[in-house]
């Protein structure tokens, strides 16, 4: 806890003091709401205030505690931490690799062995806060662990939207190719398309492109209906007060030598700009 100094009590006292003789009402300081214990990060919460983790160490219930009665007050360092990647894995761990985790922390496994439901809370509980690493057991959510980790490489908290919004489409195009094939698995109209096999269609485009807006908390649609007169898929996004449209299939066009390119045709144009060559059939949130 940090002590006051002599100062600061003289200070205190004149207020009181001026409080107490013009019949004032006392100044009330509000203290931020604090951080639901299952969201706190208590790992940094320790790391960042050497004095408390000398204290104790990194116990989770002890930190919060501390935080709570003292931290908040005192303008300690803590933050939330993302629960979002644990939406990944399903409600109850169905899309978490129980025995991949087990085998790849020691300690886990002696005290666990291969329990699923065990280790799940484990993870959830502990290791998501101690950045453990966690096993998808489906390609979905191999797929959108991949679009997290891909964000986070890609975009800081210092860009703009649009600048975030930019570096997930130049990522898009850069690291997928049109599906020419003539019989298309499901897989490339899917995200796991574009993250995985890095081939898809426009509908795998649009929904991957959908689902990284959506870790960036950035509002953002999947549009289908026609484009030049084909079925056809792409996004509109929310930013700067407006809705603006992106087409990330026709940004990756299709070459005759083989070449890859990126434009930036059919970023962020105004509806009317985009309804010139795409005709809206329905718009939704797929995320």
């Amino acid at each position: 806890m940090k002590k006051t100094n002599g100062f600061q009590k003289r200070v205190m006292m004149l207020i009181l003091a001026m409080t107490m003789a013009f019949g004032a009402a006392p100044l009330r300081v509000q203290a931020a709401d604090p951080i639901p214990k299952e969201s706190f990060d208590y790992i940094y919460y320790a790391n960042a205030n050497p004095d408390v983790k000398a204290a104790f160490g990194t116990n989770r219930d002890a930190l919060y505690k501390h935080y709570v009665e003292y931290g908040i007050r005192e303008g300690r360092a803590a933050k939330r931490i993302s629960r979002s990647r644990l939406s990944i894995f399903g409600k109850n761990g169905e899309g978490f690799d129980a025995v991949k985790y087990a085998n790849a922390y020691p300690d886990l496994k002696a005290a666990f062995g291969t329990n699923a439901g065990a280790l799940w809370n484990h993870y959830v509980n502990y290791g998501v806060y101690e950045g453990r690493q966690a096993f998808p057991s489906t390609r979905n959510a191999q797929a959108q662990l991949l679009i997290f980790d891909m964000v986070e490489r890609v975009t800081t908290p210092a860009m703009s939207d649009r600048e975030k919004v930019k570096a997930v489409h130049d990522w898009i195009v850069n690291n997928t190719s049109y599906d020419l094939r003539a019989k298309r698995p499901n897989d490339s109209y899917e995200i796991t398309g574009v993250m995985i096999d890095h081939v898809a269609v426009c509908q795998g485009y649009a929904y991957a492109f959908d689902y990284a807006m959506s870790v960036l908390g950035i509002n953002c649609d999947v549009v289908s209906g026609w484009g030049n007169g084909g079925s056809h898929a792409w996004n509109r996004v929310y930013i700067e007060g407006q809705w603006l449209y992106i087409d990330v299939t026709w940004d990756d066009p299709v070459s005759r030598s083989g070449k890859n390119y990126l434009l930036h045709d059919y970023f962020l144009l105004s509806q009317a700009q985009m309804n010139r060559d795409h005709t809206e059939r329905l718009t939704k949130a797929m995320y």
